[in-house]
């Protein structure tokens, strides 16, 4: 049913008919093309949270919401001193042992935010012709596959 809503979408702009690629959230909307970047890693990160607050606009929650989680993605970048595509599972366990001793957080408000995570990095890294996966944060359960 997906696939027939998108193939009935026709939104001029870009250069012609909206397709896969250019829904909400798609790097190709977010970056210009031919433009030399001063950082090209700022640049890039900017860019993957313009496309994800698209992409949740686009599912319909709220600012606020977006705001928040934006907000929890750039505080773990800025703890991690890394970009998203440097992230490694030792940066969460160190930010995770953090809240828990020093910001003394509960274990529901620390899985919460590794959720947040979790969604933001299964957003950047989910090729855009592959449907999107189970929150396994919600539940509760692991991925697989």
């Amino acid at each position: 049913m997906h696939d027939r809503a998108v193939r009935r979408l026709r939104f001029r702009g870009l250069g012609g008919r909206v397709g896969r690629g250019d829904l909400a959230g798609a790097a190709r909307l977010a970056l210009v093309s031919g433009v030399a970047q001063l950082h090209p890693e700022d640049a890039m990160l900017e860019a993957m949270l313009r496309g994800w607050r698209a992409q949740q606009a686009a599912r319909g929650l709220r600012g606020d919401t977006i705001a928040t989680r934006e907000g929890l993605v750039r505080r773990f970048g800025a703890f991690a001193g890394e970009y998203p595509w440097q992230w490694s599972a030792g940066h969460m366990d160190e930010w995770s042992l953090h809240l828990t001793a020093e910001e003394h957080l509960a274990p529901s408000t620390i899985r919460a935010y590794q959720c947040t995570l979790r969604q933001f990095t299964e957003f950047t890294d989910r090729p855009r012709e592959r449907p999107p996966r189970p929150a396994s944060c919600l539940l509760g359960a692991s991925r697989t596959g």
